[in-house]
Formats: structure tokens, sequence, C-alpha cells
């Protein structure tokens, strides 16, 4: 059973290259124009109404195992909100953020479908992890800069790559936060593992260190090839949180967060 940590901070396991991503967006002159100029009200309440229409929503009542997960997370990582919770149908392994005054989470029907407690409580983990950061607030605009071609158009191309590159590097923070929520690092290599495309029932008698040593073969091949594509989970991106994840897991920071603020 996972340990309570009662008073973690995002900061405490923030990773410095999602630091460093998010600080170059802040330099950004004008940047909160821009926020002004694509964050309003009808962009910003975009996903909730579409839950609302199109999600089934998920409580105590209907599906009291998967709300007790959501519920079970936010205390673990010290999220003094819960979030409203709904399902879709859609084979997508990541569980989705939205809301503005209300956040909320979109749990694929593939998880539920497929993942055991301890791989959902990396997966709702990862997703509280960033409602604790202000990842909704540069994600809302960098989906709208990103991949609307009305608006993508007037804003310059180095914008969209710090973007990209804070979208990419906010993944690491959000990895830390799923780890920290199941406890467990073999559920969280696995999961990993299945985002990357490995089906679930393929990871569950999988070696981690034997894993870990062909990610690191297979990253350096990539390495000297990578360019703007890696900004969009190209090959190695998988690899290389796979071994981000295991390398704090393995070192001191991750052993003094939960001893710290094991409750």
């Amino acid at each position: 059973m996972p340990e309570i940590l009662s008073g973690l901070t995002i900061n405490d396991y923030v990773h410095p290259e999602d630091v460093a991503a998010i600080n170059a967006l802040k330099k950004v002159p004008k940047l909160d124009e821009l926020f002004t100029r694509l964050g309003d009200n009808s962009n910003r309440h975009f996903m909730h109404s579409t839950a609302l229409g199109k999600y089934v929503r998920i409580n105590k009542e209907t599906c009291p195992e998967i709300y007790n997960v959501v519920e079970r997370v936010c205390k673990i990582l010290d999220y003094d909100k819960i979030p409203e919770v709904f399902t879709r149908r859609s084979c997508s392994l990541d569980v989705e953020v939205g809301g503005v005054d209300q956040p909320m989470l979109v749990i694929p029907d593939f998880i539920i479908n497929n993942y055991d407690e301890k791989l959902m409580l990396f997966a709702v983990g990862r997703a509280v992890s960033k409602l604790k950061t202000d990842y909704l607030k540069y994600y809302s605009i960098a989906r709208i800069a990103i991949e609307i071609v009305e608006f993508s158009q007037h804003i310059p191309d180095s914008i969209n790559v710090l973007f990209a590159k804070w979208m990419q590097k906010a993944e690491l923070t959000a990895d830390r936060g799923g780890l920290l929520a199941c406890q467990d690092c073999k559920t969280a290599i696995r999961c990993l593992m299945n985002i990357a495309g490995m089906p679930v029932d393929f990871t569950k008698d999988i070696s981690v260190s034997d894993y870990i040593e062909a990610c690191k073969c297979d990253s350096k091949l990539v390495k000297a090839s990578r360019n703007l594509l890696t900004l969009t989970n190209c090959t190695g991106w998988s690899n290389d949180r796979i071994i981000e994840l295991f390398n704090w897991y393995s070192g001191q920071e991750y052993g003094d967060i939960l001893d710290k603020y094991s409750f």
C-alpha cells in the first residue's frame, strides 16, 4: 500500500528540464498578451463542456472502484481537490486533464478495462501531478498555438518550438508523480512501456534491469539523429523517459521524499 505523502509539493519532484522549459516560455515577450488573446473563456471551458456532452461521469455511485483510486492518489500526493472524473471510449494510455475552476480527469476506457490497481495509481498519479502545477494554464494555450491552424499561423515557429519542448519535458515531472503515487518502480516502468507500445499483458514478467539496459543502448543509437521530431515523441523519447524515471528512482532524491513526507 503506497504511503501518504503529507505536505508534498510539486517543487519536491519537478524535473529540472521541465523547469528550464517553462522558464524559457516565461521569457517570451508579450506571452501574457498571447494568453489573453487565446485563453478566453470559450477556449478554457471547451474541454469541460465536451466532457459534459460526450463523456460518462464517474463517481462513487457509478464506478466506486475507479473513483476510489482517484481519491487515493489525491491523498497520497497531497492534492487538496478531488477532480471531476469522466471516462470515454479511447485506446489512449494517458489520463487527460482539464477544467478551469474545477479540475477534471478523463480516463480512457482502455485503462479502466486493462489496468490493475497499481497501474491505475501510476496513470492517475501522472494526471494529478499535472493538476498540481501550472500545466493546465500553459497546455491549453500550447495546444491552440501548435494544433489550431487559425491561430498557429500567427505565432512564430520559435514560440511553437518552446511550447512543444515544454509539453515534452512536463511529461518527465508527471512520470515522477506517477511513481510517487504507486511507489512501485516495476509498475511505473510497465506503464511507460505500455505508452511506448508494448501490450499490457506482455509487461507482467519483465526484468526491469534488463529492459533499462536495452533502453540505454537504443537511446544511444538515436541520439545523433535527433531533431525537431523528438518534440512529438519520435523514436528514442519513450526510452529516454524510462531511463530518466529509473535513474531518479535509483538515486537519493526519490527515497528522501518518501522519508520526509510519509504519513
